[in-house]
C-alpha cells in the first residue's frame, strides 16, 4: 500500500483538477477527508463514503460490508457532508447469514441518515461466488446472471424500510463491450432491452 502522505497528495491533485467542473465532490474517510477536506471548494457539495473499502470474507467467497473505522452517518454530518455513500456487496443468491447482514447493515445507515436528515446513496455491487466458476467461459449466461442479480437486488433495497435515496449502479455490461457513440454495434448497447 501506498504511503498516507503519498496517497492524500495524489487525492487533493484531483480535487484541485477536478472540482472546477462539478458540483459535488465524493471524498473517502481514510484519505480524502483528513488530508484534503480544505482543498474543497466550500460551494460545492460534500459526498463521504462510509463503507471500509475491505470487507469480511466469510465461505463461497461471501462478502460483508462494514463502516470505516471511527466513521459514522452523525460524523459524517458533523464534518460537513452533504450525503452519505456507502457501497454494499450483495449477491441475493448468497447465503441467508450473508444477505441478513447486508440487509440488516444497510437497514441501520438508512435509519441513521433519515434521523440526521442526510441523504442516502447506495451503490450496490455483484460479486463473484466460488460457485460462478463454471460461468467463467460462458460470458453470454454470466452477463445474463449479473443483469438479473442487479435487478433482483434493487427490488429488495428498493423496499422504504431501507431508506435508499439514489441508487448506484454497476453498468450491465462490460467496457469493453461498449462501443462508442456512432460506432458499430452502439445502437443495441443504447437500447433499452439491454
Amino acid at each position: 500500500m501506498a504511503p498516507f502522505d503519498d496517497v492524500v497528495t495524489f487525492k487533493r491533485l484531483l480535487i484541485e483538477q477536478f472540482q472546477g467542473y462539478s458540483s459535488a465532490m465524493l471524498l473517502d474517510p481514510q484519505f480524502a477527508v483528513p488530508g484534503c477536506i480544505d482543498a474543497l471548494d466550500a460551494s460545492k457539495g460534500l459526498f463521504i463514503s462510509l463503507e471500509d473499502p475491505s470487507y469480511d470474507l466469510v465461505e463461497n467467497n461471501e462478502r460483508r460490508s462494514t463502516s470505516a473505522e471511527f466513521w459514522s452517518v452523525c460524523k459524517i454530518k458533523r464534518v460537513g457532508g452533504n450525503t452519505v455513500k456507502m457501497l454494499a456487496w450483495y449477491r441475493p443468491d448468497a447465503s441467508a447469514e450473508t444477505n441478513q447482514h447486508q440487509q440488516n447493515y444497510v437497514m441501520q445507515v438508512g435509519d441513521a441518515c433519515a434521523k440526521y436528515d442526510i441523504p442516502f446513496f447506495l451503490e450496490l455491487l455483484a460479486y463473484p461466488l466460488d460457485s460462478d466458476s463454471t460461468l467463467k467461459a460462458d460470458t453470454v449466461n454470466r452477463k445474463e446472471r449479473l443483469r438479473d442479480t442487479e435487478l433482483q437486488s434493487v427490488e429488495e433495497f428498493a423496499k422504504s424500510k431501507y431508506q435508499v435515496d439514489v441508487f448506484m449502479l454497476e453498468s450491465p455490461i462490460e467496457g469493453s463491450d461498449a462501443p462508442g457513440v456512432g460506432h458499430q454495434g452502439e445502437e443495441p448497447i443504447q437500447s433499452a432491452d439491454m
